[in-house]
C-alpha cells in the first residue's frame, strides 16, 4: 500500500474553507435544482469522496468493497452494516450568491455545460451563481489509523481538484477552490501548500498498479492542462476554455461538408435574415447519417436535407464520451418553415455489455473538463480522461425498448466503418477518441501540457 499522504495529523478534526468558482447545477433533493436550505449537502460530498477514494485506491486493497465499507460506512442489514469512521459537517460562510433562473443562451460560453437547464423551456432549472463559501469539518474516529486518515485526505484533495458540488461536475459545474485549512502543520492556514505542485502519480499519492475496473480510476488517466489564468475571473476563464475544447472537438460542425470531397469544408449556407455563418453546417461525425441509413433500410420514408456522406455500417465513436446520447434532427428548413424537413424520429444511443444483453441506460463520461486551482492561486483549464476498463464485448447502438435496434450494434471502441470517409481529420488513424482528442488539444493549445497518470 502507498505511504500515508499526510502524517502526522494533529487532533481529530480538520477544517477546510472552500469556495465554488463556477455555477452549481442541481445537487438538491429535487432533480435539477440546487438545494435552498442545505446549500452544500453532506450526503453529496460523502458520495463524491467515496468516488474519488475508489479512483485513487482501486489497486491498493485486495477487497476494495470491504475496505470502502469499513472507512466510509455501508448499508445496514446482516453483517454488512457499518458506521462511517469519517464525520463531515458543513457551515456556510458569508452571504450567498443569487440564483440564476434565466434561460441558458446557447451561444453563451458556459452553455455546453448548462444547456440541460433549458429542458423543458417551461421549467428552466435555476443555477446558484459562483462564490458559495463554506467550511468543511472532517472529524476522524479515534480508531482510524494515520494511513487511513491519509486516504481520506487524499480523496478530499482529489475532490477539490477534479470534482465539485451538485450535478454536471464532469463538465465543471460546482468547481471548487481551496481557501484555508487549520488543525494540521502540513495544511497551512494561508497559501496553497496543500495543493500538489504537479499532476503526477507521486504528487497525487496514487496507489500503485493500474487495475482493470468497470468504474473510473486515476491510475492510467490522461490529462491536459492549459496555460494559467490569473485575476478575479481566472476560474471562469479557465472553465470557459476547457468547455470550448470539448465543444469544438465534439461538435466538429463549424463548417459544412463538401459532399463532393468529404475531406474539405464547403462554405456554410446563409440563413434568411441572419447572414452568413449564422448556423452550423453538417456534422463531420457519422452518427446522424448512420441513423438516417437505418431508417431508409426500414422503409421509413423521410426527405433528406442533404446528401449522406457516411455509409450504412454502424459505428458510433462519440459514445466514448459517455452515454446515453440523445440524437435530435432538424426539421426546420433554412427558410424557417417548421416541419418542412422529414427527418427520422429523435432517438438515443445506449450500450450493453455484450450481444443479447439488455441495454443499459447510462455510461458516465470518463472525461472531465473544468478549471483546476494551481498552487500559486492561479487557475488552468483541465481535461482529465479517467481510466476505465469495459468488457471487450461491450456494444453501442440505437435504443429499442430493453435492447438495441437490430442492425445498429457496433463495438463501443470502434472508430470508423470500412468504406467511410474521414471528414474530421482529427480522428484519422486514431485508436480511440481519447487519443484523437488529446492529440488535437496539443495542436490547438501549444501553451498547454499533458501526460498520463
Amino acid at each position: 500500500m502507498a505511504a500515508p499522504v499526510y502524517e502526522p495529523i494533529v487532533g481529530e478534526e480538520l477544517l477546510f474553507r472552500l469556495e465554488t468558482t463556477t455555477p452549481i447545477y442541481g445537487g438538491g433533493f429535487r432533480a435539477r435544482r440546487p438545494d435552498e436550505v442545505d446549500i452544500v449537502r453532506v450526503p453529496g460530498i460523502r458520495g463524491q469522496l467515496r468516488q474519488w477514494w475508489r479512483a485513487l485506491h482501486a489497486g491498493a486493497h485486495a477487497d476494495l468493497a470491504s475496505a470502502e465499507r469499513k472507512l466510509w460506512g455501508g448499508i445496514a442489514g446482516g453483517d454488512q452494516g457499518q458506521r462511517s469512521l469519517v464525520d463531515l459537517a458543513i457551515k456556510i460562510v458569508g452571504a450567498l450568491p443569487d440564483l440564476d433562473s434565466g434561460k441558458v443562451e446557447l451561444q453563451a460560453r458556459d452553455a455546453y455545460a448548462l444547456f440541460p437547464a433549458n429542458m423543458p423551456l417551461s421549467d428552466i432549472a435555476p443555477r446558484r451563481r459562483p462564490g458559495v463559501r463554506f467550511d468543511l469539518s472532517v472529524r476522524f474516529d479515534t480508531s482510524l489509523s494515520p494511513a487511513r486518515r491519509g486516504e481520506v485526505l487524499g480523496a478530499l484533495r482529489a475532490w477539490v481538484l477534479f470534482g465539485g458540488v451538485g450535478g454536471r461536475t464532469r463538465r465543471g459545474c460546482g468547481s471548487l477552490a481551496y481557501r484555508m485549512s487549520a488543525g494540521a502543520p502540513d495544511l497551512p492556514d494561508s497559501g496553497f501548500g496543500w495543493l500538489p505542485q504537479d499532476l503526477s502519480t507521486g504528487a497525487l499519492c496514487l496507489a500503485p498498479g493500474q487495475v482493470a475496473k468497470p468504474f473510473p480510476t486515476l491510475r492510467g488517466a490522461r490529462f491536459f492542462l492549459g496555460p494559467p489564468h490569473t485575476g478575479n475571473n481566472a476560474a471562469l476563464q479557465a472553465w470557459h476554455e476547457a468547455l470550448a475544447w470539448l465543444r469544438d472537438f465534439r461538435q466538429a460542425s463549424s463548417q459544412s461538408i463538401d459532399t463532393a470531397d468529404p475531406g474539405r469544408h464547403a462554405r456554410r449556407r446563409p440563413v434568411v435574415g441572419q447572414g452568413l455563418a449564422a448556423r452550423p453546417g453538417q456534422t463531420r461525425w457519422p452518427e446522424a447519417d448512420k441513423i438516417r441509413r437505418l431508417y431508409l433500410a426500414r422503409n421509413r420514408g423521410f426527405t433528406l436535407s442533404h446528401p449522406l456522406v457516411f455509409n450504412a455500417t454502424p459505428v458510433w465513436p462519440r459514445a466514448q464520451f459517455g452515454l446515453p446520447i440523445q440524437v435530435q434532427f432538424q426539421r426546420t428548413d433554412r427558410g424557417g418553415a417548421k416541419g418542412a424537413l422529414k427527418e427520422p424520429d429523435n432517438v438515443s444511443l445506449t450500450w450493453r455489455t455484450g450481444p443479447g444483453q439488455e441495454a443499459r441506460q447510462r455510461l458516465a463520461s470518463p472525461l472531465i473538463v473544468k478549471p483546476i486551482q494551481l498552487p500559486g492561486g492561479a487557475f488552468a483549464a483541465l481535461a482529465l480522461w479517467l481510466y476505465r476498463a469495459l468488457p471487450p464485448s461491450a456494444e453501442v447502438g440505437v435504443a429499442d425498448g430493453k435492447g438495441l435496434l437490430a442492425g445498429s450494434a457496433a463495438p463501443i471502441a470502434a472508430m470508423t466503418a470500412a468504406g467511410d470517409p474521414c471528414p474530421f481529420t482529427a480522428l484519422a488513424a486514431k485508436a480511440s477518441v481519447q487519443e484523437a482528442f488529446f492529440d488535437w488539444l496539443a495542436g490547438q493549445c501549444p501553451g498547454g501540457s499533458g501526460g498520463t497518470l
